[in-house]
């Protein structure tokens, strides 16, 4: 049976993208969650990250327990205090990085090609949506900007900054339902792990993975890019 750390899962949801951030959400048969980092695992595909504060609100089914989350630091405010960065030969991709990781916990990366980004760099106090800044946010805006390719967490939870491809999809499962309109796949299966975002399934680029898991039984919903 799958599981979150220790506990067993009666019911998960796993939304899988190509960049940025896993997450899902867990009912376990105890409904009990471990708090902070732990490893989820869905049928033969394993996962680190964070387990954060279950679903609230009015519209939250009660039943979730847990929200897990890849790369939760990313989502950590930036602080106010980190100087702008100057240098005349132009600043470093990796420092920026290097410093990033650090003001959002710490995180493990695997830092890319260094590459400069212009003598001066500042970081914004507001992100897009006019909250404070995240460390997600200026990843995306490294990506806008140019300066990264992608980003995204592997399933060791550590951060990388290159594309993400892989190669056709090698696996068995029964094609259940399919919606060419909007370029979903909805599978049974009992091995999940190769259906890697990135990847090819159907001579078609898998860019995000739904993995429902309910009373033992697997679901799998490819959509394209």
């Amino acid at each position: 049976m799958s599981g979150i750390g220790k506990e067993k899962i009666r019911r998960a949801e796993l939304h899988y993208p190509r960049h940025g951030t896993a997450w899902a959400r867990i009912e376990t048969v105890q409904n009990a969650v471990p708090a902070g980092p732990t490893t989820l695992t869905l049928g033969d595909l394993s996962l680190v990250g964070t387990v954060l504060a279950g679903p609230s609100g009015d519209n939250a089914p009660s039943s979730w327990v847990g929200i897990f989350v890849q790369g939760a630091g990313w989502d950590t405010a930036l602080p106010s205090t980190r100087p702008p960065y100057q240098n005349d030969a132009g600043v470093r991709l990796k420092s920026l990085l290097t410093d990033l990781a650090i003001d959002c916990g710490n995180l493990p990366i695997v830092l890319p090609v260094d590459a400069a980004v212009g003598a001066h760099w500042c970081r914004s106090l507001r992100g897009a949506d006019r909250k404070q800044r995240t460390g997600r946010d200026e990843l995306n805006l490294l990506v806008r900007r140019g300066y990264l390719p992608a980003w995204w967490v592997d399933p060791l939870g550590v951060t990388r900054f290159t594309p993400r491809t892989s190669g056709p999809v090698v696996a068995t499962a029964r094609v259940l339902n399919r919606d060419r309109t909007v370029g979903k796949r909805v599978l049974g299966l009992e091995s999940p792990v190769a259906f890697v975002p990135g990847g090819t399934f159907e001579s078609a680029t898998i860019e995000r993975v739904v993995v429902r898991e309910e009373d033992g039984e697997l679901t799998l919903e490819t959509w394209e890019a």
